[in-house]
């Protein structure tokens, strides 16, 4: 095996028969970093460009967190040497051989936000920028509907096209030229006939009828927006406009604007206004569950009031070989699409749908005492609902997976069969089977 060297970037040229292959996702990208010998939380993106030509970035924890990034081993290795466990984070060392992270927009900027669900972009301008150890995000005030909104993503931003066409203004309607009046005549004629008199009254009638329509909609408009605040139980007396993105512009009868229900509750504690009871009942009681969550969440995790909660989910991971690991655990908590971190934001929006889903938090089955595979196997993960339907097992199934099962978990071959334990192995177990494997694909 002969490595060339550059500044940027390792290239690796082979001469084994073993066909090299790319990573395929967060846990080959993991189980890679581990045989080269990387910290545990190391991921390393393989790119295969040819039979025998590939190469490999090394990113200093999760490739989709904006972590320190390296090009070649030599300087991997050099920060990886200087890592202690539990205690470095991967954003210690400035980028690693990336540029530092720039801001593409600063404060005061006039730029165009993206609404996903309905592809549309707002004029809205850049009010604050706070960057994160792995990302910066915005926050925007949108003109026309005089509202803000934090954690805007910057991918969903950009500045307006010079070059867009300006919107034509409607040309406001010409005043007749005063009639002169004619010299007098032995036979004077009539100034104005019958029909230009009827066309005349016709014109006087459709703009007094278009002041009312226009009169009619504002006060349409106004009911609307005192229902929307009925309905968030606000007091008699506020208004509501509903915004883009599941946003809202509420308004106080003493005239104050508040972007959220949270903030507008808030002020209505403090002045000592009471909110208006709703007759609605509690949703009746379904399961609960006890078990603990160790991470703390924004808004935290419900455990109860939900049929998934307890219930049993199988969860696939396909390794680097096109094997799969299954694991088994339980949902322990979840998010309702309603529910709002502290800032007034949705608590989780769908990757699917770009608007605000439940979420659920399964924790697996204790893997503790797999020792050598403990490094690949996952403790908890959170799934949107379409995901947890796909796993969802019944009592049969269960009972058919803990039957096959080796500690909690199932590892099947690229053919989908299960790599268990054969007759000459009956008394080694799977996962040592599995490192074994592990070690002859190194090897080889």
């Amino acid at each position: 095996m002969t490595m060339h060297n550059s500044d940027d970037l390792d290239t690796t040229t082979t001469t084994s028969e073993r066909r090299i292959e790319a990573t395929k996702g967060l846990l080959s990208e993991r189980l890679l970093a581990h045989t080269l010998g990387y910290p545990l939380s190391w991921h390393v993106i393989r790119t295969v460009e040819s039979d025998r030509i590939y190469s490999d970035r090394i990113y200093a924890g999760n490739s989709g967190k904006r972590v320190d990034v390296y090009f070649n081993h030599v300087a991997a290795y050099t920060a990886a040497l200087k890592w202690k466990e539990g205690e470095s984070t991967g954003f210690e060392n400035d980028g690693g051989q990336m540029l530092p992270r720039v801001s593409s927009f600063q404060v005061g900027d006039e730029v165009e936000v993206l609404y996903q669900p309905d592809e549309c972009w707002y004029d809205a301008t850049i009010v604050k920028v706070k960057e994160y150890e792995d990302d910066i995000r915005f926050t925007v005030h949108y003109t026309e509907e005089d509202s803000t909104q934090t954690n805007v993503y910057e991918e969903l931003i950009r500045f307006p096209d010079i070059n867009k066409k300006k919107k034509k203004k409607k040309k406001k309607p010409t005043k007749p030229k005063a009639t002169t009046k004619p010299k007098a005549t032995t036979n004077p004629k009539k100034i104005t006939s019958g029909n230009e008199q009827k066309k005349m009254d016709g014109f006087l009638t459709k703009t007094k009828k278009t002041a009312t329509t226009k009169k009619r909609k504002v006060s349409d408009s106004h009911q609307v927006e005192a229902d929307n605040a009925q309905e968030m139980d606000l007091p008699e007396g506020w208004t509501a406009r509903l915004l883009a993105n599941k946003r809202c512009a509420i308004k106080s009868p003493d005239g104050k604007k508040f972007a959220s229900k949270k903030a507008a509750f808030t002020y209505i504690g403090n002045d000592g206004v009471h909110m208006v009871e709703t007759n609605k009942e509690p949703p009746p009681l379904e399961n609960t569950v006890t078990m603990k969550i160790d991470e703390e969440g924004d808004p935290p995790w419900r455990q109860s009031n939900h049929v998934y909660l307890g219930k049993r989910v199988m969860y696939k991971i396909l390794l680097n070989d096109e094997s799969e690991i299954m694991q088994v655990g339980t949902v322990a908590g979840w998010i309702d699409e309603a529910d709002q971190d502290e800032e007034g934001n949705p608590g989780f929006i769908s990757e699917r749908t770009g608007i605000p889903a439940p979420l659920f938090h399964v924790i697996f089955d204790d893997i503790t005492k797999v020792s050598e595979l403990h490094p690949y196997l996952l403790e908890s993960q959170d799934l949107e609902e379409y995901e947890l339907l796909d796993g969802l097992l019944d009592e049969k199934e269960e009972k058919k997976f803990n039957r096959l099962a080796d500690g909690g978990f199932i590892v099947t071959g690229i053919d989908g069969t299960q790599i268990s334990k054969g007759d000459e192995d009956d008394d080694i177990p799977l996962s040592t089977l599995v490192k074994n494997k592990k070690k002859q694909e190194v090897t080889e």
